[in-house]
């Protein structure tokens, strides 16, 4: 935890939204943190599990699409990343909100792709 205060990861956000509300700040931090144990979760998880990180993507897409579902209510990953986009849609415009859900879906789909070729083979040549 000492290094996770020494990172000072909400003073380093502040830094890079100057005037944005102590909300959204909040909610981005969040975002970032969560982001980087999720990640790590899920690469440590492909590597014998892959049908289960691509569930657990899937699901996060799910909390996007339904809120209210009670998809990945015990996970708590799935429980933090309700809690994170609960925020991020109250602070949004929803023009914003469909974006982020967008740019979401797209990073799910390439961390599984990503996972999937880590476990079955090589990259595929930019030519192919």
């Amino acid at each position: 935890m000492a290094k996770l205060a020494d990172a000072d990861v909400g003073g380093f956000i502040a830094r890079l939204f100057p005037g944005a509300s102590e909300a959204a700040l909040e909610a981005i931090t969040k975002f970032h943190l969560w982001g980087f144990a999720f990640d790590d979760e899920i690469e440590r998880m492909a590597v014998d599990r892959l049908t289960d990180a691509v569930d657990a993507h899937g699901d996060l897409m799910r909390v996007l699409d339904a809120p209210r579902s009670t998809v990945q209510v015990a996970s708590p990953y799935g429980k933090a990343f309700r809690d994170i986009s609960d925020a991020f849609r109250d602070l949004a415009t929803p023009a914003v909100w469909r974006r982020w859900i967008d740019s979401s879906r797209a990073f799910a789909l390439g961390v599984v792709w990503d996972a999937h070729t880590t476990t079955t083979g090589p990259f595929p040549a930019p030519t192919t």
